[in-house]
């Protein structure tokens, strides 16, 4: 009873504080800063996001000034993703225009506009019929334009060095420029991006040199002809937009679990599913269940008012390990996994130790 009533009194000050952050700021000075390859602290981000909260409602009651400043910080969420669509949209564009080009560079030039690929070169001619429409006077192979011969074994062999030079040199560049500039732009990137978004940080993962990079070797890489896809390298490049567009607004640029919010809504907007080359299901299948529509990786949340029972169904069919206790949106305290236990054995009077999860 004594170490209960000590609880409560520790409770009570921390709840009858003005301020949540002073309490939680204590223990570690430097809150809110974190080393490379370290995890962030969920509960005291999400601390931290709620008091930022109380103190933008307690001033928009002060002046007009401050009501629309607290306005601003609300819809700072559409802007900021209005903003990532238009960037990842528009590098999406030039990528999927640029990969076209060059991989016809590899085997010809159009002689009117050298930056159109085959196929853009003959809709410009007036000389192409339907049934030839890929063959136009504008654009010509490369044995044509060296050696004026567009048939023939060194016509042929020409043709077939010159792919392979340019194949080979495109790749080249890729490696080269991923190698000196942002190592961190190999690959298709959504394994470190999903494990950015449970807490990790990676530093320049998400930054502008791996953006630009990862913009430019992508079209080499492609256009040289390995065996990639530029679809999933582009969900990288999508939240390398959302990194840098999240910066220019201090919600998210001075919390990290706001942040990974932000960068969630980014990884889920940006995969692609192409429903016309997927196989159809029988209509007696169940649906399958797409938990990331109903979940947020940041903590789980429950009110003061949920009854226990509930807590421990929630606990035992997500496979939680804490979730947060809030009142109102303000955060009351927390409830782990031991506590569960302790809570199911006072229930069926045993031991906890022997308490397993199924």
């Amino acid at each position: 009873m004594a170490s209960e009533g000590s609880d409560m009194g520790s409770t009570g000050e921390i709840n009858g504080s003005g301020n949540l952050m002073d309490f939680l700021d204590e223990p570690i000075p430097d809150v809110g800063t974190y080393e490379d390859f370290h995890t962030i602290d969920w509960l005291r981000e999400k601390s931290r996001d709620t008091d930022r909260h109380r103190k933008i409602a307690n001033k928009s009651k002060e002046s007009i000034w401050e009501f629309i400043k607290g306005l601003l910080d609300a819809w700072s969420g559409w802007v900021v993703m209005l903003l990532i669509g238009l960037l990842a949209g528009t590098l999406a564009g030039v990528i999927d225009l640029a990969v076209d080009w060059m991989t016809d560079l590899k085997e010809g030039v159009c002689l009117s506009a050298f930056w159109y690929s085959h196929e853009q070169c003959c809709w410009t001619s007036n000389e192409t019929t339907f049934d030839d429409r890929d063959k136009c006077p504008q654009w010509q192979k490369w044995s044509e334009l060296m050696v004026g011969r567009s048939e023939g074994a060194s016509a042929y062999v020409l043709n077939y060095f010159l792919y392979v030079m340019w194949a080979l040199t495109f790749a080249f560049l890729a490696v080269s420029l991923v190698r000196v500039f942002a190592p961190y732009a190999c690959g298709s990137g959504i394994p470190e991006i999903k494990t950015i978004l449970s807490g990790f940080i990676i530093r320049g993962y998400l930054g502008k040199w791996t953006l630009l990079i990862k913009t430019v070797t992508l079209v080499l890489a492609v256009s040289s002809g390995l065996s990639l896809g530029k679809e999933g390298p582009l969900v990288h490049v999508a939240c390398c937009c959302g990194n840098l567009f999240s910066g220019l607004f201090s919600k998210y640029s001075k919390n990290e679990a706001k942040r990974r919010e932000k960068q969630d809504g980014v990884v889920s907007s940006s995969v692609v599913y192409f429903i016309e080359d997927a196989p159809q299901s029988p209509a007696s299948s169940p649906q399958s269940l797409k938990l990331r529509r109903i979940l947020n990786l940041c903590p789980f949340t429950v009110t003061d008012h949920t009854p226990m029972e509930t807590v421990v169904d929630i606990f035992r069919k997500l496979g939680l390990r804490q979730c947060l206790v809030t009142r109102s949106g303000r955060l009351l305290g927390i409830i782990t996994k031991k506590d569960v236990l302790r809570h199911m054995a006072q229930m069926a009077n045993q031991d906890p130790e022997s308490i397993m999860f199924n």
